[in-house]
């Protein structure tokens, strides 16, 4: 049965249904073929954040088992004493398979190595080792697809590793490129120097580096998430301008004009923005994106309104997330939240997810917004609801929404001020066996019932 699994379809699974790296690694005992694909995942990004520093500690000896003797006897010869296991040399080539290079990660799991080892000069040792490992990177790791530079902290030197030889084939292959802060722009204009196939920015801060980094990619940008707490640059403007038709997935944080830009290809909008409120919500309104299926917003103090008319220009929204804010928070009028259940249950039929505001108030039963919103939106999968300003008890139109809930319907979250007695529940539940139900007023869910 386990060499019925192709290598591709094995690489497949290891990627994304091992819950965890001792999982992957029990797959290394397994054979020749499956230990290589869990290696080579294992070690694509052997860094993370969330790693203990004994497992840090670890992937860097590796590292330093990895390098070449030359590196090793300079090392030496500079005054870090090397431990015995890291003088001999490595039967297989680790450093091969990484894709993602966090230096904040690199550089403090080369720190945690040295104080480890009870090394003196401490700061001298790590730029040495920082400076082997690059020059090894350099030659053994030509897949590098992500370079993150997003956590870096003040007191972190930067090694120019762009001027390093072979490092056109290392940085060939980037598709992606984080960046936290207005620092290390003199480094980012060399990344722009050699790094022009990027795909896909995650942008906190900004600096005239990386307006040039983002002007000299040769291939259309995806993906753009852009976070500024003060105006864009206009060299950066531009630049995202000239790739508006290429942008697939647009997310908006903070201070940004960027969102009055055209992007007829748009699939996915996040916006979490702060700044000129009324001219904002008023071009937003008016905005078409002909392919959009995802709008996850979140605006202080955007009026309702503006999103009820954004949605009768996107109807092919599948996936509508509306974040709270100050004013969706303890909104005393339900007049606006009673409009928007207008425009989903007339223009919204494709939704398969909906997080945000809804009100579920009724004189007749027929009337009732669920009832309607279940009847028009035959795909959906999630709910979640909030924005009741009231105590309401829907246990009667329980009884009646069990007849006409989506076949796909898995997950129902019901507004904290929605009251049901346990005999309604009981009947809903016995015909919705596989429905997820989470009722916060009961503080309690599925699972007591069944």
């Amino acid at each position: 049965m386990i060499s019925s699994f192709s290598s591709e379809c094995l690489l497949n699974i290891f990627e994304n249904f091992l819950t965890g790296n001792n999982d992957l690694k029990n797959c290394i005992l397994v054979n020749r073929n499956w230990s290589s694909l869990a290696i080579s995942v294992l070690w694509k990004n052997p860094l993370t954040e969330t790693l203990k520093v004994k497992q840090s500690i670890s992937v860097i000896t590796t590292y330093i088992t990895c390098l070449p003797q030359e590196s090793k006897d300079s090392l030496i010869a500079n005054g870090l004493q090397l431990p015995e296991k890291v003088l001999r040399r490595e039967l297989y080539d680790y450093p091969s398979h990484l894709q993602i290079l966090n230096y904040q990660n690199l550089y403090d799991a080369i720190i945690d190595w040295i104080e480890e080892s009870h090394q003196e000069d401490i700061m001298f040792h790590q730029y040495q080792l920082l400076d082997h490992i690059f020059r090894m990177f350099m030659v053994k790791c030509i897949n590098i697809r992500r370079i993150d530079i997003s956590n870096l902290d003040d007191s972190t030197k930067i090694i120019h590793f762009p001027l390093l030889p072979n490092s056109d084939e290392f940085l060939s292959n980037v598709k992606e490129f984080s960046c936290n802060g207005s620092r290390n722009s003199d480094f980012i204009y060399l990344l722009s120097q050699k790094c022009t196939q990027i795909n896909s920015f995650h942008l906190k801060g900004q600096n005239n580096g990386l307006a040039r980094l983002i002007d000299m990619q040769k291939v259309p940008i995806k993906s753009l998430e852009v976070d500024f707490r003060t105006m864009p640059i206009l060299s950066i403007e531009k630049v995202i301008q000239k790739n508006s038709n290429s942008i697939t997935k647009l997310k908006l944080t903070g201070s940004s004009r960027l969102f009055r830009i055209d992007c007829q290809n748009l699939k996915e909008l996040v916006l979490d923005l702060n700044m000129d409120l009324v001219g904002l919500a008023k071009k937003f309104g008016v905005s078409i994106f002909p392919k959009l299926v995802k709008l996850d917003i979140s605006i202080i103090n955007l009026n309702l309104k503006f999103i009820c008319k954004f949605l009768k220009n996107h109807g092919g929204i599948k996936y509508l997330y509306i974040r709270k804010s100050c004013y969706l928070a303890y909104l005393n009028d339900t007049s606006e939240i009673g409009d928007l259940m207008k425009i989903l249950v007339k223009y919204c039929h494709n939704l398969v997810e909906y997080r945000g505001p809804f009100s579920i108030l009724y004189e007749e039963i027929n009337e009732c917004f669920l009832l309607k919103l279940f009847k028009a939106c035959l795909n959906l999968e999630k709910l979640w609801f909030w924005g009741e300003n009231q105590l309401v008890n829907i246990s009667e139109l329980v009884t009646i929404l069990s007849n006409y809930v989506p076949k796909r319907l898995n997950t129902l979250y019901m507004d904290p001020l929605w009251v049901i007695d346990v005999d309604s529940l009981d009947i809903f539940l016995n015909e919705h066996k596989n429905l997820d139900l989470d009722i916060p007023f009961l503080k309690t869910s599925r699972e007591e019932y069944v």
